[in-house]
């Protein structure tokens, strides 16, 4: 059984605020992937905020016990609507052959493609929707025409649209009856729902009495898989930049080798990309998500539905893109399907959360912005067990005569995977003459590859930084003249068994090259000096600490080349549970 709680925005401040997103704002936060306007649309005081474990106890609590999706994301730039359209249909327009919808506005006579309803519907899937009366009108089925014509007695009317006088009472008594369909959704009220201006005690709570509902029914939980997650940030801070396709009438902006045009819109400007968004929480509770563990492939609201698919093979939505099929996982790398415990773990009372809440922000002052001493937030130390994934990408670049940068991604893992590529040198000495400084956007299907290039024009200083899923990162930096013939490209080995970083050298000059390998930050190897003999190769060996996860960090310099640098950043999957970045839980800058 797959009850999900759908709950409707990332996150809160305890008393208020942040605010509903259209297009224009999450499309200015991201700003074409720089994502620097976040202090332009809304008070700064509220969306760059954050929360500690003593502000959620119940939730970190959660994440303790459960598996977590830190690469889970919003469907669109956009606000609650458009959202939670992808979460109950797969679109929210294009992909599904109708115009885009953008912001909250419903037309008046309703959507008019194929629901997730429908779709189970046909092929003989049992499904309700769970919502009482003030449902902060989060049913996204109710926006469109085929639901709206519905009636008492019809499929559509009754799981999709009918009224439960208590959510939580409601959901525990079809457990109790055995009558608890093969998909539900359940919509929070308002009050509930920790959408800004409501407080994350009050959804803390509801997620509670649900999960209770869940504990004293071991024999429904024993094939239970709960998704809780959030639709959209509600206008909240993320460092992440999302995932987004590149836009085909740009050839400066990017590369796909699959074809991401049902994910654009003229509606503003030509090709600006509708998703994915920011990142929002996502955790599974089920018996085969024990362990606190963290997730970090890349979902969004669609992910859920391919879940769904791969659940019952009788399903398929109609409506997501090829591009989204290849970013978003399906969810299944989740669930560790060989280890199953069916005994539902101990939580936090949550009874006076909302009394709590409620005092507080009767009682405490609005938050300000600190005139002094505005210290970067530090997560908590230490580290979390993590999921295997499928990831395996490789990236290596060349210093052409003609002063160009020529980069070639190879993805050899059995997932799709972004990347965003940007000259930073451009950002930090820009030059006279005009170039686009955003980054450009790459997604590679599994088992193919994409190259590009990066001009010098009239500066000869390059710093070619490449990021991508799970904390990989290349970074190319020097000066084009000088770094002529010299390069260091890594590789991932799994053949003797403890994967390592196989690093060769390149000397393509009519001398000798001194090549010095710094790890920095887990310590698998001290300083390393190679003589490279004129015009030749070395490769040697980086062997990666297993006590660390196969996480690895190191740069390259050049004597030849004060400048050169090749920066060898993420991290070996083997097919096992590893455990989340060290430096990162160590507080290690990159």
């Amino acid at each position: 059984m797959l009850p999900f709680h759908m709950n409707t925005t990332a996150t809160s401040a305890q008393c208020a605020s942040g605010g509903e997103q259209g297009f224009i704002a999450d499309s200015g936060f991201h700003n074409k992937g720089i994502c620097d306007a976040w202090a332009s649309f809304l008070p700064p005081e509220f969306k760059l905020g954050y929360f500690q474990r003593q502000d959620l106890e119940f939730y970190f609590s959660l994440a303790d016990e459960f598996t977590i999706g830190d690469a889970y994301h919003q469907s669109t730039l956009s606000s609650t609507n458009p959202n939670r359209l992808h979460l109950f249909t797969g679109s929210n327009g294009p992909s599904a052959g109708h115009p885009a919808a953008l912001d909250n506005t419903v037309p008046d006579l309703g959507f008019l493609w194929e629901t997730m309803g429908e779709t189970l519907e046909k092929a003989g899937v049992s499904w309700k929707v769970y919502q009482e009366q003030d449902n902060f009108d989060d049913n996204a089925f109710a926006w469109f025409k085929s639901f709206r014509e519905a009636k008492p007695g019809d499929p559509l009317w009754d799981k999709g649209m009918a009224i439960v006088p208590d959510l939580v009472a409601s959901f525990g008594d079809d457990m109790a009856k055995g009558v608890l369909p093969q998909v539900s959704w359940l919509i929070a009220p308002a009050n509930q729902s920790e959408h800004p201006d409501n407080k994350p005690g009050w959804g803390m709570d509801l997620t509670a009495r649900l999960l209770k509902q869940v504990a004293t029914n071991p024999k429904v939980y024993e094939k239970m898989a709960f998704i809780f997650n959030y639709d959209e940030i509600g206008g909240f801070y993320d460092h992440q930049t999302p995932p987004v396709p590149p836009n085909t009438y740009d050839l400066l902006d990017g590369k796909s080798t699959v074809n991401p045009e049902s994910e654009l819109t003229p509606v503003v400007g030509l090709g600006l990309p509708m998703g994915l968004g920011f990142r929002v929480p996502l955790m599974i509770i089920s018996p085969w998500t024990r362990g606190g563990f963290v997730n970090s492939q890349v979902f969004d609201h669609t992910s859920v539905i391919q879940f769904i698919e791969k659940r019952f093979p009788s399903v398929k939505c109609p409506n997501i893109s090829p591009w989204r099929r290849t970013v978003s996982g399906d969810l299944l790398s989740m669930f560790d399907f060989e280890s199953f415990d069916p005994v539902f773990p101990a939580l936090p009372d949550t009874s006076d959360y909302r009394s709590k809440a409620d005092a507080q922000c009767a009682s405490l002052p609005a938050p300000v912005i600190p005139s002094t001493n505005q210290p970067v937030p530090v997560q908590e130390k230490g580290t979390k067990p993590s999921r295997p994934l499928a990831f395996h990408v490789e990236a290596t670049a060349r210093v052409t005569a003609a002063g160009m940068i020529d980069i070639l991604i190879t993805n050899l893992g059995g997932i799709g995977a972004y990347f965003q590529c940007q000259d930073i040198e451009l950002l930090v000495s820009p030059p006279a003459w005009t170039f686009p400084q955003y980054p450009r956007k790459y997604t590679v299907e599994s088992k193919k590859e994409l190259s590009d290039s990066f001009p010098a024009k009239n500066t000869t200083k390059y710093a070619i930084s490449l990021r991508g899923p799970d904390g990989f990162v290349r970074l190319w930096r020097g000066d084009y003249k000088q770094s002529l013939g010299l390069e260091a490209d890594a590789r991932l080995d799994q053949s003797q068994g403890s994967p390592q970083l196989m690093l060769t050298l390149v000397n393509g000059r009519a001398s000798n090259a001194v090549f010095r390998v710094k790890d920095n930050a887990y310590g698998s190897t001290g300083p390393l000096n190679f003589v490279v003999a004129l015009k030749s190769n070395q490769t040697v060996a980086l062997k990666l600490s297993e006590s660390l996860g196969f996480w690895y960090d190191f740069s390259v310099t050049n004597d030849g080349d004060p400048g050169f640098e090749r920066r060898l950043m993420g991290r070996a999957h083997t097919g096992k549970p590893g455990i989340s970045d060290p430096a990162m839980g160590a507080g290690i800058p990159w």
